[in-house]
């Protein structure tokens, strides 16, 4: 089990390593971050999305798709049509694994979201109500810049 899933992390940084040289990117740390995020998006993946269906070279092409909507917005398109345009890819496959990585990373980010909510209203709950901390918290008063005084 352990050296098919090495295997397979082989197979799959080989193949987002082709897929990153398409995209002409140049500076070293923005490559290997780019890198980074596929392959984490692949191995969320496969806890959560059933990959089986797909080949190795459209899951990775998928998670770079994503990874570069995330993290470079306004390439995607032209990374798009980069791996698209790919003479083996399955443009109808790619699109299908890249909308189930994109709705996973969505869902994540949302539940990421309502945590930091919830727990953000539980600290400040917790904050109103500590004896120690009066005064130091009211959402009633609210101190403007001009009353603020400058030190010595």
């Amino acid at each position: 089990m352990q050296m098919k899933q090495r295997e397979e992390g082989l197979i799959f940084d080989a193949l987002i390593s082709f897929f990153v040289s398409l995209f002409g990117l140049k500076d070293p740390p923005l490559i290997q971050a780019f890198k980074d995020r596929a392959t984490c998006i692949i191995f969320q993946a496969r806890n959560e999305i059933e990959l089986l269906e797909f080949k190795p070279s459209t899951i990775a092409a998928s998670a770079l798709l994503v990874a570069s909507h995330e993290l470079f917005p306004l390439q995607f398109p032209s990374f798009e049509t980069s791996i698209l345009s790919c003479e083996y890819m399955n443009k109808e496959n790619v699109l299908k694994c890249f909308n189930a990585m994109l709705e996973m990373v969505v869902n994540e980010k949302n539940e990421s979201i309502v945590d930091t909510v919830s727990s953000l209203s539980t600290r400040k709950k917790d904050i109103k109500h500590s004896p120690k901390l009066i005064g130091f918290y009211c959402e009633s008063k609210r101190v403007k810049i001009s009353q603020i005084q400058p030190c010595g």
